[in-house]
């Protein structure tokens, strides 16, 4: 588990950059921010969006129960 500091500016990019930093991650390719409340989990697409804007969403549907996690994305094989 990492605390990240974060205001009401701190982008999804900046998050992300922190937690890669945090764990020494030399190659973030292929890794995301995902957001999880109980069975649902959301992919966050690292950019300009605020955390705090998407963790806005999850508070409307009175769900306060929520995780972030930094994981490795896996895509299926395009097919030819």
């Amino acid at each position: 588990m990492v605390d990240i500091p974060i205001h009401s500016q701190t982008t999804i990019a900046d998050v992300f950059q922190f937690l890669t930093e945090k764990i020494n991650l030399n190659e973030s390719f292929g890794f995301g921010l995902f957001l999880s409340t109980g069975q649902n989990i959301r992919s966050l697409v690292v950019g300009g969006e605020r955390l705090m804007d998407a963790l806005a969403l999850i508070e409307e549907q009175n769900n306060f129960d929520w995780k972030l996690y930094l994981r490795k994305e896996l895509f299926l094989p395009l097919e030819k």
